[in-house]
This record gives C-alpha cells, structure tokens and sequence, in this order.
C-alpha cells in the first residue's frame, strides 16, 4: 500500500464489507471506523466501487498467496498434496474478515468481480493444484479432479453446520477430519482416474517375474 493511512482505510473496509456487504456499507460508516475524514478516503479512492474492489481483491490475495505457499512447500508427491489440500480446508474454515468476503462474493458471484480476480487469484492456486495432481499422475484428468476437490473440500466445510445434526458423521464436523476426508477422497480419484507414480512403481515392484521359456 502507499501508506499506513490507505492500508488502515482499506482494512477496516474489508471489515466492513464482509460484515454488511456493500449496499449495507457506507463511505460514511468506513471513515467512522477507520478513525478517518471523509475527503481523505475519496483521495485514495474515488468511490465505493474501487474502495470494495480493492477490499475484495486483498481478500482474494489473502487466500491465494497461503494456498500458493503450501503448493509450493518442500513435501513432493502425496505430500505435497496433502499440504495443499490441508491449507485449503483451514483456510475455508477460517472466520477471518477476508474469507468471510470471499464467502460473500462467491455466492453473489457478480460477473464483473469474477472477470477481474480470474486471470490473477483464481487461475493461479487452481494451476498449481493440477500441476500437483499431474505430478503424481500424469495420465489422470488433472484439470478435472482439481475441480472437484475444490468442489469437494467447499462443500465439506460449508456444510459443517448440517452435517452436526446427522448422526455418525462426527469426524467430518472438525477441520482436521474433513482435511483427512478431503484427501483420502483425493488419492482415491487420482488413483481410479489415472493411477499414481508411487502405485505404478509399487505395482512393478511387486509383480511376480515372467516364466522364462
């Protein structure tokens, strides 16, 4: 940011929106909670609009940087995969102002805010989750079992809340289950779909020799 003044404006802001969302949001309310006056938030940012989208593309960036940090941790293979898919699962459990937005935005799904974070916060965590998946699996559809674990891992904890009143579904109410849920799901669709490196070479090794003739 230019400043600790634009930082602390588009911080309480983020707040804010994720709180009220936008229409529930005024330039007014953001200055009374960033302890600010009103013409100095109108020098920053024009109006409203770029105000919330500047909140709502650090919330994106909030999200996508800690998912490229665990893609991009020193764990290879299932591990590696593992991380990824963990970080995901707290990361969408989380309560932080900045998933909270991201929450919002998702469900309003408004075209105009999609075709801007696309190319930057959407492509890059999804790229490097089918990079993973084809790292294992090169003949597995990477693309598509990315998505589904996307899918997959929002709805798990979404549905947290349901998922407490039905009986013997006690381990997928805690981030750690669903993580483990999550994952285990992942292997088994990358192993069905494509097979994996580590189960092609376990599957060499333990192959009986051919008879010699």
């Amino acid at each position: 940011m230019a400043n600790d003044m634009q930082a602390n404006i588009l911080r309480h802001a983020l707040v804010l929106f994720a709180k009220d969302g936008f229409e529930g949001v005024s330039m007014r309310n953001i200055a009374a909670a960033a302890d600010t006056k009103l013409p100095l938030i109108y020098h920053y940012f024009p109006d409203k609009q770029a105000l919330y989208d500047a909140a709502v593309h650090e919330a994106f960036s909030y999200m996508t940087e800690r998912m490229l940090h665990a893609a991009h941790s020193r764990a290879s293979g299932k591990a590696r995969l593992r991380a990824f898919l963990q970080k995901l699962v707290e990361l969408q459990a989380s309560s932080t102002p900045e998933v909270r937005l991201v929450d919002r935005e998702l469900l309003e799904a408004r075209p105009e805010t999609m075709m801007k974070l696309g190319p930057d916060l959407f492509q890059r965590p999804h790229d490097a989750l089918v990079e993973i998946i084809r790292n294992l699996s090169p003949a597995a559809p990477a693309q598509e079992i990315a998505e589904h674990l996307i899918a997959v891992t929002y709805g798990a904890v979404k549905l947290r809340t349901v998922r407490a009143q039905l009986k013997g579904l006690k381990r997928l109410r805690e981030v750690a289950g669903i993580a483990d849920s999550v994952t285990a799901f992942a292997f088994a669709a990358i192993d069905a779909m494509g097979g994996t490196d580590d189960g092609a070479q376990q599957a060499a090794t333990s192959a009986e020799p051919l008879p010699v003739s």
